[in-house]
């Protein structure tokens, strides 16, 4: 079990720039208007990214730059939160997930604001391989926006697996909606439950969730969360299933995930559950990948 030091504690509760990449579509416009309200929630520097395809001829690929540019300055400056910001454009060519990365790099960006996938097999800035290779790859916090909504978070839900990931996703959770209820859900599968009934089964299954509780509560202590999370349940069940119960009950604004591959070939492969979640997220989704 990872026990974060204070140093690591500092870093991650600081967040002095903010980077969103858009493809002017009407997903991504939503996406933007969420990070200038973030941004100036937050007193951080927002940066705003378009990334154009050069794989053109160079007289149309800089005329897509100059366009995009144009027209992305014209949207922004008109946001009711853009004179409160402090905000810069970026226009730059190449493979968009690459840009998005190496941008967020030179930039030291502490979240990473996209639209969410399309529902529909084209391969563009924001088209579905693309979105979850953009979340698998990044080692910052990437926030998918899906409701056109400008209000603070008011509710949000945590996947606590008990992994360094998820302990990361709850403070940049915390970060994104300080004024928000944050409810943690830990997933428990309890063996042999569906081969008994009544009493017999609650016999059978108090010792699994006896561990289980004293298990997350050690996890929550050791990772300093006992001030972040205002609730933190266990959840008998499946991980989707207790996920969609969850859901139900605290109807959240934001879902925040821990997101982390465990196959050996591949490290940048997301979760199975955070790669299905990323398809059809039930609010805003943020992922966080340790």
């Amino acid at each position: 079990m990872h026990t974060y030091s204070k140093r690591e504690l500092q870093r991650e509760n600081a967040m002095p720039n903010i980077l969103v990449a858009t493809d002017l579509s009407l997903r991504s416009e939503r996406a933007v208007r969420r990070a200038f309200a973030l941004a100036r929630a937050r007193g951080a520097a927002l940066h705003l990214l378009s990334v154009v395809d050069d794989d053109q001829p160079e007289r149309i690929v800089e005329r897509r730059r100059a366009e995009t540019r144009e027209e992305l300055e014209r949207f922004c400056a008109a946001l009711p939160d853009a004179a409160a910001c402090d905000w810069t454009l970026h226009v730059e060519l190449g493979d968009a997930v690459p840009v998005i990365l190496a941008t967020a790099d030179r930039l030291d960006a502490e979240l990473i604001v996209t639209g969410i996938p399309r529902r529909r097999p084209l391969v563009d800035l924001f088209g579905g391989p693309t979105v979850e290779r953009l979340a698998s790859q990044s080692l910052r916090p990437v926030l998918l926006v899906s409701v056109a909504a400008e209000t603070p978070y008011a509710s949000t839900l945590a996947g606590l697996d008990l992994s360094p990931a998820a302990a990361a996703a709850v403070r940049a959770a915390r970060r994104l909606a300080p004024k928000a209820r944050l409810v943690g859900f830990h997933a428990v599968h309890v063996p042999y439950a569906g081969l008994s009934a009544g009493g017999e089964r609650n016999v059978l299954g108090a010792p699994f969730l006896h561990l289980a509780q004293a298990d997350m509560d050690g996890w929550i202590a050791a990772n300093g969360l006992r001030g972040t999370l205002d609730e933190a349940r266990l959840e008998e069940g499946g991980l989707t299933v207790a996920f969609a119960r969850m859901v139900a009950e605290t109807r959240p604004q934001l879902v925040a995930i821990g997101a982390h591959g465990r196959g050996g070939l591949n490290p940048t492969l997301l979760g199975r559950f955070a790669a299905e979640l990323l398809r059809d997220p039930p609010c805003d989704l943020l992922l966080v990948r340790r």
